[in-house]
């Protein structure tokens, strides 16, 4: 590895530890905002209340529910993706078995640790002050492990692939992955700041691991980063009002779209590196 070589991916690790530190501190800011301020339970109490006390119009299909997030196969079927995406690279330009295996073995161990982390943090971390006594859900719930779990398999499958498939696979799997978290929200299980705090960190946290990819450059205009979010929003958006349609439900599950669409935008554009001369 050359020095010069060497330079793009040094920018590209420090805007990648920008990102997770940025992320992180506005995931604390909306956790302190939502959880330890008066306003901020008000108003998380109020929409989760609204959006959990009407049912759907329709059955919910399986492929969109948060139920998939806890399948053994869901799991093996995301694990397998990123082997696959991951070995791909042997196809195309040089070869490291050592770093696709690194690459890889992070992936794939940076699911569980997100999903299982986040319900650490929840159960023994972070607390819940009672500050009204009309709420009468008194434990905490932030951040949610599934909506860890939803972000995170995004996160992997994303990162294992080719950097010209990544916003493709970002729209599809952060689209999937608003519906999920907002029927975590519209079934009771979490108030929207949950989800929210969730997506923020893995998503961060998501953006030191390893590129198995590394060297190539991605292949779409920054224009097309942002159109790809857009579309993550009004697709999430539209689907989850085909089955609530309340308005308080709109403006939960538009915000909860407009942060996963944001967060992996955001990710993507920032965590970009140039082509190298050699991946080496």
């Amino acid at each position: 590895m050359t020095v010069t070589n060497a330079m793009p991916q040094n920018r590209t690790l420090t805007r990648a530890v920008l990102v997770t530190v940025t992320f992180v501190t506005v995931a604390a800011g909306v956790f302190v905002a939502a959880v330890w301020t008066s306003p901020g339970q008000t108003v998380d109490q109020l929409f989760y209340n609204v959006s959990r006390d009407l049912a759907p119009i329709g059955d919910i299909p399986e492929f969109a529910s948060y139920n998939v997030l806890a399948s053994p196969l869901v799991w093996a079927a995301v694990a397998l993706g990123v082997v696959a995406l991951v070995g791909c690279r042997r196809f195309v330009g040089t070869w490291s078995l050592r770093h696709a295996a690194i690459s890889a073995g992070s992936l794939l161990v940076f699911m569980p640790v997100m999903a299982y982390g986040a319900g650490f943090l929840r159960d023994h971390v972070l607390p819940r002050p009672q500050l009204h006594e009309w709420i009468t859900q008194t434990s905490n719930s932030a951040p949610s492990g599934h909506a860890a779990a939803a972000a995170a398999f995004v996160v992997v499958l994303v990162r294992a692939a080719h950097p010209i498939l990544r916003l493709p696979i970002a729209v599809v799997g952060g689209t999937w992955a608003a519906i999920a978290d907002f029927g975590l929200v519209a079934d009771g299980w979490h108030r929207p700041s949950d989800v929210i705090i969730s997506t923020l960190l893995v998503v961060g946290i998501g953006a030191l691991l390893p590129d198995p990819w590394r060297g190539h450059e991605s292949r779409s205009p920054v224009w097309v980063a942002w159109a790809a979010g857009v579309l993550i929003i009004a697709s999430a958006t539209a689907f989850a009002m085909s089955y609530y349609s309340a308005p308080a439900q709109l403006i939960t599950a538009v915000v909860i779209a407009t942060v996963i669409a944001a967060a992996l935008m955001i990710a993507d554009l920032v965590t970009r590196g140039g082509r190298l001369e050699s991946a080496r």
